[in-house]
């Protein structure tokens, strides 16, 4: 990773237009994600100009959203935000960050690492946390094949999966558990009898903070713990 040069230039400090360092990438955030993608990311650096694009580990960024103007005049030319794009073969590891505008290239080696996704899918949270039948969600995670995996609310039949992006975001249509309460939300196999996600030692049919072959509620150690959940008819 390059080293930004000392020695400003004491005008610069008050010229927001005054860039001595010119054209250059020099930071992304997040620093890391999923290896499918679709990964909302901010990129900074200097001299930015409308045409500016962008690559991490050699995919192209999407949706590349430049500041207002109007709103934003502090971060014209420094930063832009994009998608690293859904990519399911991308390998676990350090990726380099590369930012073209202006017919110049700029690289920062090693600025994002593509974090391996667990064997099988893997929830990390939803759109809300309040539910009635109907409603259509979002499941936000890793490793999930829209194609291949059902989702179950508690005691619910297993209802579709539709991608929204890759295997790291897919929408439910949020089905009926039944009765009122919150409700862990399960990934299964595509014939829904197989509990892929959570442990199946946490039985999402029972509601949450109930007492069932010793699984008491989300504390550290149970095999619930972090699972997201959906409540309906009312506030957990």
């Amino acid at each position: 990773m390059r080293i930004l040069r000392i020695g400003i230039p004491l005008l610069c400090l008050f010229q927001l237009s005054c860039d001595p360092l010119g054209f250059r990438a020099v930071s992304i955030s997040p620093i890391y994600g999923w290896v499918d993608g679709c990964i909302d990311v901010q990129v900074s650096g200097h001299g930015f100009d409308d045409d500016v694009s962008g690559k991490v580990g050699g995919l192209a960024l999407e949706n590349v959203v430049l500041p207002d103007p109007e709103t934003q005049k502090l971060d014209v030319g420094f930063t832009f935000w994009a998608r690293v794009p859904a990519n399911p073969t991308q390998e676990a590891g350090f990726a380099d960050l590369e930012v073209t505008s202006g017919g110049e290239t700029d690289s920062v080696v090693d600025a994002f690492y593509f974090v391996a996704c667990p064997a099988t899918g893997y929830e990390e949270y939803l759109s809300t946390d309040t539910a009635t039948e109907g409603d259509t969600i979002t499941l936000y995670g890793c490793g999930i094949d829209a194609s291949a995996h059902k989702v179950r609310v508690g005691p619910s039949k297993p209802v579709d999966l539709t991608s929204v992006c890759g295997t790291s975001q897919v929408s439910f249509t949020a089905p009926n558990p039944g009765e009122a309460g919150t409700w862990y939300v399960g990934i299964f196999d595509a014939s829904g009898k197989t509990q892929i996600y959570p442990d199946p030692a946490c039985d999402i049919s029972v509601p949450y903070g109930a007492v069932d072959t010793g699984i008491t509620d989300t504390a550290e150690g149970d095999s619930c713990a972090g699972v997201p959940t959906l409540t309906y008819g009312g506030a957990r």
